[in-house]
């Protein structure tokens, strides 16, 4: 310990600087980790690129795709419904009637 006229200037002035370095390492491995992600994606993404063609994306289904797989699986599972009216309609080319 010290002793003298600045001991207790000193001691008070340990804790802060010690929580600041404490910060201080904290940020600076959090900004090395984070350039190191980045620099492991940019790599796997230009790897990738040149070993190959590009990967397509699968298109998303059509609104009308859409709305029949809804209508087959409600007249699967709701016999008497709207849905199942509609596609057994369809199915027999004659007027189906839902009584509720």
């Amino acid at each position: 310990m010290r002793s003298g006229p600045g001991a207790a200037a000193a001691g008070g002035q340990r804790a802060p600087r010690r929580r600041l370095r404490r910060v201080a390492v904290g940020a600076a491995l959090l900004l090395v980790a984070e350039t190191a992600l980045v620099a492991g994606a940019t790599v796997s993404t230009s790897t990738a690129s040149a070993s190959g063609p590009a990967k397509v994306q699968p298109s998303q289904p059509s609104q009308t795709d859409i709305f029949e797989a809804d209508m087959a699986w409600a007249a699967k599972r709701a016999k008497g419904s709207k849905a199942w009216a509609i596609v057994e309609a369809k199915r027999t080319k004659k007027k189906v009637v839902v009584c509720r």
